[in-house]
């Protein structure tokens, strides 16, 4: 494969900006990513089935793991030696300038938030994922999931798309094409519906800017941490705030346009009542049941101890059963 001059002629690495890429690895790396989206759209009842540190492994930690150490093992081999880190001054120097950063960006994404919710009520920058979360009975999970999202997550991240993806584009085009191709990467790669890749979209203009402005990756880890990290507070606050919520204790798929049970708690109210895997909950006392999210707004209304009629599908076979809500356990 041919190589564009930029890969011929290897220059003494200062910073990971400087860095070069031949372009099949740049090929491989979007390749990898692609297929690791991919997988969001795709039926998840295998991993419905894996404990839940096996499932953190393979949706979070791994894939992760890849952006980091992709774009450091494939850069130029003859720039290996000259890789350098920032100094502790340095790094808290930008800390200080992120901290500014993260507090105008959520005062900002606040404000547009109210905006939206004004103008169509109902509707939130607040992807479904985090209110599933939130409502999750596994909080094991959540709070692990919580921490890798402001600690391990935005270093690989920054890694690979402003460090990797991004310099390998700007050496291959003007600079404003590589900022929006990569942007608009980093939006596909975050999509958890399509509001929240609109923001991740702007949240990566945002990171590549600074990136650009201050040559180092430092500052944008810091920023995309602390971002993560409100995000996370949020997800705590609405945990809490569900706390006292009665719950079947079932969680569905995400992604089926039904009600189909993936997984049941031990000792909860579905499993009282006998309900059992990739049955499908069709009526809740009366109301037809769309979605996974349907279902939660309607066994809000209630509180513990109800008793209500639910409708099952199981294998073509329709039936009702009574189910007592029970108290949600306590983040």
């Amino acid at each position: 494969m041919k190589t564009s001059p930029a890969e011929d002629q290897p220059t003494k690495v200062v910073a990971f900006r400087d860095a070069q890429w031949k372009t099949q690895w740049l090929v491989v790396g979007l390749v990898v990513l692609l297929l690791w989206r991919c997988t969001a759209f795709v039926d998840h009842k295998w991993l419905s089935q894996l404990p839940w540190w096996l499932l953190l492994m393979v949706t979070g930690l791994i894939p992760q793991a890849f952006l980091l150490l992709f774009p450091i093992i494939t850069r130029n081999p003859h720039q290996h030696h000259s890789f350098g880190f920032p100094t502790k001054t340095s790094c808290l120097r930008e800390f200080g300038i992120a901290i500014l950063v993260v507090v105008v960006a959520m005062i900002v994404l606040a404000a547009v938030n109210v905006l939206i919710n004004y103008v169509s009520p109902g509707t939130s920058l607040t992807p479904d994922i985090f209110k599933n979360m939130a409502v999750s009975s596994n909080h094991m999970y959540v709070y692990l999931l919580l921490l890798f999202s402001f600690t391990f997550a935005p270093i690989a991240e920054e890694t690979f798309f402003r460090g990797f993806l991004y310099n390998s584009f700007r050496a291959r085009m003007p600079w404003i094409i590589a900022v929006l191709i990569q942007c608009l990467i980093f939006g596909f790669g975050h999509f958890f519906g399509g509001m929240h890749a609109i923001v991740a979209f702007v949240l990566g203009v945002l990171l590549t800017v600074i990136y650009e402005w201050g040559k180092t990756l430092i500052t944008p880890i810091f920023v995309h941490a602390g971002i993560n990290f409100v995000a996370s507070l949020g997800v705590v606050f609405m945990m809490v705030a569900h706390a006292n919520n009665p719950v079947i204790g079932v969680s569905c798929d995400q992604n089926s346009t039904a009600c189909v049970i993936r997984q049941i708690a031990p000792d909860s109210a579905a499993e009282a009542a006998n309900l059992r895997v990739d049955d499908i909950i069709t009526v809740f006392n009366g109301v037809l049941i769309r979605n996974s999210q349907h279902l939660g707004e309607n066994v809000r209304l209630y509180k513990p101890g109800d008793e209500v009629p639910i409708t099952i599908n199981r294998v073509g076979t329709v039936f009702e059963v009574n189910i007592v809500l029970r108290k949600r356990e306590k983040p």
